[in-house]
């Protein structure tokens, strides 16, 4: 097999299977990433933190895989995670506040973008509808 269809293969995992090591590896990757910039204390008195440390990245993916039941659960667990790391390790306040503003903003426009397709496939009936009965109405009017 040639490089670039291992890495072709890798990619199409990584998009697809949310369960592939290849998946869940880079989740651990961005769990050190973040362990990385937070440092997070064993010793502090906030539990949450104290959890945090005293798990290694890989212990804490795997803590979120089996609480996962679909790709949705897990990414938004992950999510979740590390924005406690990011919270409960002294991360200015300012910086958890961007980021669950942004989550917000994500949130907003997703929810947009639903109700514009509701809206577009609700006017696409209509139509079919208001054609369907023209045709119908036709139809009676020839055959009488």
């Amino acid at each position: 097999m040639e490089r670039s269809e291992m890495m072709a293969g890798m990619a199409e995992q990584f998009m697809t299977n949310w369960t592939s090591s290849v998946f869940r590896d880079r989740c651990v990757a961005q769990i050190e990433t973040v362990r990385s910039e937070t440092h997070p204390n064993v010793n502090s008195e906030d539990k949450v933190e104290q959890f945090l440390a005293s798990h290694t990245s890989k212990e804490l993916e795997e803590f979120i895989f089996g609480k996962s039941k679909t790709r949705e659960d897990y990414v938004g667990l992950m999510a979740e995670m590390l924005m406690m790391l990011r919270q409960h390790a002294g991360k200015p306040i300012v910086v958890v506040v961007v980021i669950v503003v942004t989550e917000v903003v994500i949130a907003v426009v997703v929810v947009v973008v639903v109700v514009v397709v509701v809206v577009v496939v609700v006017v696409v009936v209509a139509v079919v509808v208001a054609v369907v009965e023209v045709v119908v109405t036709a139809a009676r009017t020839t055959a009488e």
